[in-house]
């Protein structure tokens, strides 16, 4: 339509121009007129095509400008509407593209800041790492448990899991999945046990080849599980004593009758020994059912005063009140838990009055220490302490420190045993923050 406008203005320019030539100067030679009609037509036709294309490249310009923007991924530009039929329909067209793509451009950026924020908020440690082994990209989490709350992008991995998480280093090289331990070191968390599940996969980002690697720790859901399968075991196990206990106490009871006429002193020494074995029996399954169905706790705000008289009361030990925060616990479980470690200790060999419980904060934590100047324990020992069913004592039942965990554990807290330097046990409780210090 464009050279169609061209031709057309061009030939009226060239009839008009010669009907001009012809009417005004009729005796002129035609040569002369040719020559006349082609001036006149070159000077009126080129001063209109320079119109026209002046009007026509200020439209092709805003659509190169437009184009250049939208390579630049600026989508705010508009054009002003086409003085020509056929550019107008490009230019309504070229503005709605703008709109769409800057619309798109606007989800996008919306979904990256939501994935931005869904991984620096996700509790696992996730990590991107280059061929040369150098930290791409690392969320929050993995910059406090690695590198202190600061940046590990353009660390080397081998240097930012030092001595301290040589286990973690180790799981990325051997390039496997799964469940891996760590033994923890330092003043606070020393002897502590983690359980940590590696995952890692390559992914392409901007070309480049990255290996994604996340860590997710898995101590409590492991200690979940291990408690699950434990209480099943109990219930089955108390089941079938429970239904052997029943007749041989009735079968005692009717010795006994039977005895009274014979008055054998023999065989009431057997009845009494069988009948003593049994409650001592029924006990000792009546603790594993209280720990196979511990109740949920009842959560309310901790009144330490109140907790600090009733373990006093309750105990021997000395209790110290360094500090404390606003816990949201059952007091009565964590009061529980409490005397159970100083019946332990007691048991134990520690004299009463050298048992402390401790009171303190740290990172905003509440720790609840119980010290003892008992013999302590073993590595190994530590480490099945707080399995059901394990006791190194001759009568013990193995379910003390058991139901300490489980109560620990419903609280998602935490629990620790370690031998004192100077001789006996420590066992820290840890439970998390609720508002604000107290003072």
């Amino acid at each position: 339509m464009l050279i169609l406008r061209f031709v057309i203005v061009n030939t009226l320019v060239v009839v008009t121009a010669a009907a001009a030539a012809f009417y005004w100067y009729p005796s002129v030679d035609v040569i002369s007129l040719g020559i006349g009609i082609i001036a006149t037509t070159a000077l009126v036709s080129g001063s209109l095509n320079a119109i026209l294309m002046t009007r026509l490249r200020k439209t092709v310009d805003a659509l190169d400008v437009g184009l250049s923007n939208l390579a630049d991924n600026d989508f705010s530009v508009s054009l002003a509407p086409s003085d020509y039929n056929e550019l107008r329909e490009l230019v309504v067209k070229f503005n709605e593209a703008t709109v769409l793509l800057g619309q798109r451009k606007r989800d996008l950026i919306q979904r990256e800041l939501l994935l931005d924020r869904m991984l620096h908020s996700s509790p696992n440690l996730l990590l991107l790492v280059d061929y040369e082994g150098r930290v791409v990209f690392c969320n929050d989490a993995a910059r406090r448990y690695f590198n202190d709350g600061l940046r590990c992008e353009g660390e080397c991995v081998t240097e930012l899991w030092s001595r301290r998480y040589l286990p973690f280093l180790t799981a990325y090289e051997a390039r496997s999945k799964g469940l891996f331990t760590v033994h923890l070191e330092g003043e606070d968390n020393e002897g502590e046990v983690q359980s940590w599940h590696l995952d890692q996969v390559e992914v392409v980002v901007n070309q480049q080849t990255l290996n994604m690697v996340s860590f997710r720790h898995m101590t409590n859901e492991v200690n979940r599980q291990e408690v699950q399968t434990w209480k099943k075991v109990i219930r089955v196990v108390s089941h079938e004593i429970n239904n052997s206990l029943g007749p041989m106490l009735s079968m005692i009871n009717s010795g006994r009758k039977i005895n009274s006429k014979l008055n054998n002193s023999q065989l009431s020494r057997v009845l009494d020994t069988l009948a003593d074995r049994s409650d001592h029996l029924n006990q000792f399954v009546q603790g594993y059912a209280q720990f196979a169905k511990m109740p949920l706790p009842q959560l309310s705000v901790i009144d330490w005063p109140r907790l600090v008289e009733h373990i006093s009361a309750a105990t021997q030990a000395r209790v110290e009140v360094q500090s404390t925060v606003e816990v949201e616990a059952d007091a009565a479980q964590i009061e529980q838990a409490i005397i159970n470690l100083c019946k332990n200790a007691i048991e134990a060999g520690s004299p009463p009055e050298d048992i402390v419980v401790r009171l303190s904060t740290s990172q905003g934590w509440q720790h609840i220490d119980v010290e003892d100047r008992g013999p302590g324990m073993s590595d190994d020992v530590i480490a099945q302490s707080l399995l059901p069913f394990y006791t190194t004592k001759p009568r013990g039942s193995g379910i003390g420190l058991a139901l300490v965990r489980e109560i620990v554990d419903a609280h998602s807290g935490s629990i620790r045993l370690q031998n004192r330097s100077d001789g006996g046990l420590a066992v820290r409780l840890s439970l998390g923050q609720k508002v604000s210090q107290l003072k």
